[in-house]
């Protein structure tokens, strides 16, 4: 067993310098993730379009950012443009970035929440590796949905999220800020005054797993990696 996951582990964070030559195909299941390299990534509007930011490529946790990539254009001169999932609201904002100004990389993992079943199943290869019931936000305070992307993962012991935080690039609708930050949603553990039986609907928008799943996730997902959050049934995602 350990065997296997240290070879998914290391299928799953494979770096591919790419940028510069022609377009690789995804792998079957895969998902493109655009990594920040230097110390000012410009986003675009669109490709050759107005510039919307500057973002720096730290995220504050270590590791450095890494977006979700949505599509692939290439513009009038043949160079290639990425469009990124941003971490910011309104959630869904979505940008471009020169493809020679990033690296790349595929995960083959992505993560499904259903707020409806108030359960997370991590997917390998479009396959179920693990799945656990959670606690979702309360009807005042509800869990977004949406797609998005894993921003930021650490650890957080001897904390109310411990075992450790999975920052989303999700953002609540209802707090605009909360605990000095804003109103960001993360995947973390429900420890000491945060704990609740799985299954339940009690945060503020975050989503809480029990410490056993939510470090086995922790350990194998990079930054970039999809999360997609339903108000369906999981049976109704897995059809569609």
């Amino acid at each position: 067993m350990r065997k296997f996951t240290l070879a998914i582990l290391l299928a799953s964070s494979l770096v591919l310098a790419a940028d510069a030559g022609p377009a690789v195909a995804a792998p079957p299941g895969a998902s493109r993730i655009a990594e920040l390299v230097f110390s000012q990534t410009l986003i675009y509007e669109q490709p050759e379009g107005r510039v919307e930011r500057a973002m720096s490529p730290e995220t504050g946790y270590g590791p450095r950012v890494a977006l979700r990539v949505l599509s692939v254009r290439n513009d009038a001169a043949g160079r290639r443009w990425y469009r990124v999932l941003l971490p910011t609201r309104p959630n869904g904002s979505t940008g471009w970035v020169r493809a020679d100004r990033v690296h790349t990389r595929w995960t083959r993992y992505r993560i499904q929440i259903s707020t409806y079943n108030r359960r997370l199943q991590l997917l390998y290869n479009n396959r179920v590796v693990l799945s656990t019931g959670v606690v979702v936000g309360k009807r005042s305070t509800p869990t977004p949905a949406g797609q998005f992307a894993v921003y930021a993962n650490y650890r957080a012991p001897g904390t109310p999220l411990a075992p450790r935080v999975m920052e989303l690039t999700a953002h609540s609708n209802v707090l605009h800020e909360y605990a000095g930050g804003p109103g960001r949603v993360a995947i973390h553990g429900r420890a000491g005054p945060l704990w609740a039986p799985v299954g339940t609907a009690l945060s503020n928008g975050c989503i809480r797993v029990p410490s056993r799943a939510l470090n086995r996730i922790g350990k194998m997902v990079p930054l970039g990696t999809p999360v997609e959050i339903t108000r369906h049934s999981l049976s109704w995602l897995n059809r569609r």
